[in-house]
């Protein structure tokens, strides 16, 4: 189902957030230093009135004088736990909202008559909060599951993704 980025521009955080929330947008924060910020909306991505499927990332920038802060992880709604067929459309390996090494999948699927693109999680290693070493069982599913996701990816398989409500993926099937 797609959507229209409503225009979150000179609100607060949580005005902003709450208004792409109740478009099923989910959304990143961004905090930059500006000496003249007063903390609301100055910048999003994509921008107002874009048709996007719903579930896509909106990045929102609210520039404070008091200085950088970390930006925050993706947040809002969220797909449940199910099993999604469709399309691997990217494949992302390190760090890309800052909150820890992994892999990552972006999916293209279709559901309530219409278009929804959403990041799946292969595997997750949390950089603030470090564990044990993953066992030799755990290190063969992440290169199993990375394998199949880059094939399906690189030659543009139908997949079925099972997903647990945290979006992490537990299973892949390609489909020839």
């Amino acid at each position: 189902m797609s959507v229209i980025v409503p225009n979150v521009i000179g609100m607060g955080r949580p005005d902003a957030e709450a208004a792409l929330q109740a478009r099923l947008l989910r959304y990143i924060a961004r905090f930059p230093f500006a000496a003249d910020g007063d903390g609301r909306a100055t910048v999003q991505s994509p921008p107002a009135g874009t048709l996007v499927p719903s579930f896509t990332v909106v990045t929102v920038s609210y520039p404070s004088p008091m200085g950088p802060l970390d930006d925050t992880s993706v947040q809002g709604p969220t797909l449940r736990a199910g099993t999604y067929e469709g399309t691997i459309k990217s494949v992302l390996i390190g760090n890309p909202y800052g909150s820890g090494q992994g892999a990552w999948v972006s999916f293209d699927t279709q559901m309530d008559g219409g278009a929804v693109s959403f990041t799946g999680v292969l595997y997750f290693d949390h950089a603030v909060a470090p564990a044990a070493p993953p066992d030799r069982t755990e290190w063969m599913r992440r290169g199993a599951m990375l394998g199949a996701a880059q094939r399906a990816f690189t030659h543009g398989h139908r997949v079925r993704l099972i997903t647990s409500s945290d979006l992490f993926i537990v299973s892949i099937e390609l489909f020839a």
